[in-house]
């Protein structure tokens, strides 16, 4: 109950809550939680393709036009990869 207001708590020790509303509330919140973690797993799943495809355009933009920038990169990644320090 660390979430309920002053005024709530005191309604429910004096015994003035209905347990079905309280009941109620909790579904609601319950309700409200989930569509946010949903929500926020979509955003992130969202901007991760976004840069997946922004990555892609980069890369295929920097083979063409500057392929010595590419080849230096490219090896410059493969080494950290292989060092374990990507």
């Amino acid at each position: 109950m660390g979430c309920t207001s002053r005024a709530v708590q005191l309604q429910i020790k004096a015994g003035r809550w209905p347990h079905q509303k309280l009941m109620n509330q909790i579904s609601g919140l319950t309700r409200a939680v989930a569509y946010k973690k949903r929500v926020e797993l979509q955003n992130k799943t969202d901007l991760e393709a976004g840069a997946s495809d922004v990555k892609t355009m980069l890369w295929n933009a920097m083979a063409k036009e500057r392929p010595d920038l590419y080849k230096q990169v490219s090896g410059y990644l493969d080494r950290k990869v292989q060092e374990g320090k990507p």
